[in-house]
């Protein structure tokens, strides 16, 4: 997990890797970074709401996968409800021990291209408990 702080970021110590660099590899599953701006920025953000959803209690996971179908109904696109569920399913798999949620994510562009600036909560870590 990456905390942000002023002046201050650092790794959770239950986690070996970075949560932005997991959630670029997710978001990458999406769209490559080449992609145009908007694009890769709507796959980063589509990975961010994804990768909570298999941390959150049931009930609310329900409802979270009921405002991604209604979305894709408004925009026309209920086709994607296949791929949706495919990357929750890899979520679930390649990830399935990290119960870090993901607060909040900036995106920018560097000169090695998108960086990804993250913050979250392990709720794998005692003071988080209960949460």
């Amino acid at each position: 997990m990456k905390f942000i702080s002023p002046g201050k970021e650092s790794i959770s110590p239950n986690h070996s890797r970075k949560i932005s660099e997991c959630l670029m590899e997710f978001a990458l599953e999406i769209a490559p970074a080449d992609s145009a701006r908007d694009t890769f920025a709507n796959a980063v953000g589509m990975a961010a709401m994804l990768w909570n959803v298999p941390v959150l209690p049931e009930a609310e996971q329900a409802r979270s996968m009921d405002v991604i179908r209604s979305w894709l109904a408004q925009i026309g696109r209920l086709d994607l409800q296949l791929e949706i569920g495919r990357l929750l399913e890899l979520r679930r798999k390649r990830y399935a021990t990290d119960r870090r949620v993901i607060m909040n994510y900036k995106l920018e562009y560097g000169a090695k291209g998108p960086e990804l600036i993250v913050a979250s909560v392990d709720l794998d870590r005692p003071e988080n408990q209960g949460r």
